[in-house]
């Protein structure tokens, strides 16, 4: 049976994007492959938004975090994080493990940052050097609000970096007008890609703290990489040249359906998963649930781990688990890159399927049902607009 991916990453990647990653290798320090990483860099300033240099690394997105991070102070420097989830504290232990003084601002996990409470963490805290913070935590499928975060944290002076890496390409960003001085990006969430590439906005009060900061770094010093950059689209180590070529392919394939209709169809796939578990009687875990995937608490006496065997087994489709202290409790429905409204009832009518096989009381096609008529309105207000 063949599986198909319905987990927050990696995700489905398109065959056209596959097809420009076989084609046969070319050497980077050529003339040829210089266009092409000067090609995907401008695509990437467009989806992320902004008119700043975005860095295009050879590592996961856990590695672009980590170039982020030793770039925007100096050991011993107070920093800020907001936690909330297992992502938003890899902030914190990059941050740590890199000798800067760490202040947390505590957010329940399955809930959002309250902006005020970071306002007031900042207020306590004068001379923090910078705030990490998280805009779609994977872990537990929550959405925050970075645009206010960013509001606050110009209130104090404090560069703002954001974990986007399950959001760009997925869900309304906007680097620039927001005052977001890096957002961090992964090939293998909206890009719809293989994982490899990591993708770094850097503003240009980032980029002057980056050459002030004195934190030991080697592969991710940002100041290489600019100067690389700025010099003709160059990499100041070999980049992954096949993935850069299938990056371009990627940005293309945004761009033909318009970033904001991307938004939009991330959207309307969330709106309707989440109608649909609801239909289920099933529970939403967020708070406030990210675009990007839909986190779903298992009905007693069910564990996640069930569903998710199942599912797999009598559909082929994979989901996500929890992680830490929700595995078990909680099931991650992924939706963010290639995903159109087909994919999404086949994933909800399976889910009906399974759950019904493991013993879930439910009224058959309610899921469905609930889904499509979410897709119904969005695609009417698609059509008013046209």
């Amino acid at each position: 049976m063949k599986e198909k991916l319905y987990t927050p990453g990696p995700v489905e990647a398109s065959p056209l994007i596959l097809q420009a990653e076989a084609r046969p290798l070319i050497h980077h320090r050529t003339p040829e492959f210089r266009a092409e990483m000067k090609k995907a860099g401008e695509g990437l300033q467009r989806i992320f938004q902004t008119d700043d240099s975005v860095l295009i690394l050879c590592c996961s997105g856990s590695g672009a975090m980590e170039g982020a991070t030793v770039n925007m102070f100096s050991p011993g420097d107070p920093v800020m994080v907001i936690r909330g989830g297992k992502f938003a504290d890899r902030w914190m232990n990059i941050a740590k493990a890199y000798g800067a003084e760490v202040t947390a601002v505590e957010v329940e996990w399955g809930q959002v940052a309250d902006p005020d409470a970071v306002r007031k963490a900042l207020k306590a805290n004068p001379g923090t050097k910078v705030l990490f913070g998280t805009h779609s935590e994977t872990s537990t499928g929550a959405r925050h609000d970075v645009k206010a975060l960013a509001a606050v944290a110009r209130e104090f002076d404090v560069p703002f970096v954001v974990d986007g890496i399950t959001s760009v390409g997925a869900m309304e960003l906007r680097t620039k007008d927001w005052g977001l001085d890096m957002v961090v990006g992964g090939s293998q969430k909206g890009f719809m890609m293989a994982p490899g590439l990591g993708f770094v906005s850097v503003s240009a009060r980032a980029r002057a703290i980056a050459a002030a900061s004195k934190t030991p770094r080697f592969y991710f010093d940002f100041n290489k990489a600019l100067k690389s950059w700025d010099a003709g689209g160059d990499t100041p180590f070999t980049p992954a040249i096949s993935l850069v070529r299938s990056l371009v392919v990627a940005i293309e394939l945004i761009e033909e359906e318009g970033i904001e209709n991307v938004w939009a169809r991330h959207a309307a796939n969330g709106a309707a998963t989440r109608a649909a578990m609801k239909a289920l009687g099933l529970s939403i875990y967020p708070s406030v649930s990210s675009e990007a995937l839909t986190t779903v608490l298992a009905p007693e006496g069910i564990t996640s781990d069930a569903i998710i065997k199942t599912l797999l087994k009598r559909h082929g489709m994979r989901l996500a688990n929890g992680q830490d202290s929700l595995k078990g409790r909680i099931f991650r429905i992924g939706h963010l890159g290639l995903y159109s409204a087909g994919d999404i009832l086949a994933v909800v009518g399976a889910l009906e399927d399974t759950l019904a096989s493991l013993g879930h009381g439910l009224t058959s096609g309610a899921g469905l049902s609930a889904a499509q008529q979410v897709f119904a309105k969005s695609a009417h207000r698609e059509s008013a607009a046209v």
